[in-house]
């Protein structure tokens, strides 16, 4: 009785341990996530699961045009906030010129929302932790990516995500609706935050941030959320347009 009890708890002590932080368990953030692409008309052209025979499509015609100019695409990795995947982010910064890649965290078995900042969320962040890794290999494998080009971008949890991760294997950083407590962001890299001004979540406070090319703004008359607004889209295009 004993022994089958104890075989239990190890079996549940596994199976948690790859919900948090294993390969296996971020694989299906990445597959059932979204590619984000928009064609010359501005119209989407990719926007569909990454496993999804469309965007493999895509990205073989992005390998073709790689191959055949010489040159490669920057791409930008983005992880949602603590409520739900929301597509409407990776279309927005797609329609700012970027290609973009949205893991979806809610992909994983048993994977539920803690919005809540009283919340426990130590094992929610460390997953989000594998799901930045999960998705910086699997670029690694796309012989289409500027691999010097690779830019971390995330909203609420996800921007707290960003704003903990070290950044290896990323060119920089956007941090949205997160103040990082108002103290520094995690890593060397450069980094832009943005916060509402009427945030409730963060009292319109920012992240501390240092170097010539890292920049902290508070977007005007806006809330937790300002997808689309004017300012904001122009800071982050200002902000990618370093690197070019």
């Amino acid at each position: 009785m004993f022994s089958r009890i104890l075989a239990s708890a190890t079996l549940a002590l596994l199976v948690g341990c790859q919900t948090t932080s294993s390969p296996d368990a971020a694989k299906p953030t990445w597959d059932r996530g979204y590619m984000y692409l928009l064609n010359v008309a501005g119209n989407e052209f990719c926007g569909y699961y990454v496993d999804h025979r469309y965007t493999q499509v895509c990205m073989r015609n992005l390998s073709d045009a790689a191959r055949d100019s010489g040159k490669k695409f920057p791409v930008v990795v983005f992880l949602h906030g603590c409520l739900k995947f929301d597509g409407d982010y990776g279309r927005w910064l797609a329609k700012l010129g970027n290609i973009v890649f949205s893991p979806d965290s809610f992909q994983r078995t048993g994977r539920t929302s803690q919005c809540s900042r009283g919340a426990s969320k130590g094992h929610i962040l460390s997953m989000r932790q594998s799901e930045i890794t999960y998705a910086r290999e699997q670029l690694e494998k796309l012989d289409w990516v500027d691999q010097s080009r690779v830019f971390l971008v995330g909203t609420s949890e996800g921007g707290r995500a960003v704003a903990d991760h070290s950044g290896a294997g990323y060119k920089a950083k956007i941090i949205l609706s997160y103040d990082c407590g108002r103290g520094p962001v995690k890593g060397s890299l450069p980094v832009l935050n943005l916060v509402g001004k009427l945030d409730l979540e963060w009292g319109n406070g920012l992240c501390v941030v240092s170097g010539p090319n890292s920049f902290a703004f508070n977007v005007p008359d806006r809330g937790h959320t300002f997808l689309g607004d004017q300012f904001a889209s122009e800071k982050i295009k200002m902000f990618l347009g370093q690197f070019n």
